[in-house]
């Protein structure tokens, strides 16, 4: 799952192909109004990881499922985009227990 802004400006999205492209289409759809967005975008890859620059006007809370294709529609990437304001957590099971 990717977490991403509630803003209007570029963000990341970073994923793990199943194989290279440069240029790529995302479908992203609203899990709660399934409204259907879609994308054509450029892509970088490197060590195995896929960046596009996603601009889109995310709202506080909402889910997405997403798609990603090359232009062919060829099938590279299938998840989920969270959208939230909020700090990511940082949590360690072990924090502060084991030092050496």
């Amino acid at each position: 799952m990717n977490v991403l802004q509630p803003i209007d400006t570029a963000q990341e999205l970073i994923f793990i192909p199943r194989f290279q492209a440069d240029t790529v289409k995302i479908s992203l759809v609203n899990e709660f109004t399934e409204v259907h967005t879609d994308l054509e975008l450029a892509a970088t890859y490197s060590n195995g990881f896929m960046t596009v620059q996603l601009t889109h006007d995310f709202s506080e809370g909402d889910n997405y499922t997403f798609e990603v294709t090359d232009t062919s529609d060829n099938l590279m990437y299938r998840g989920k985009i969270f959208i939230t304001a909020q700090e990511s957590q940082n949590y360690n099971l072990n924090q502060d227990l084991l030092t050496i």
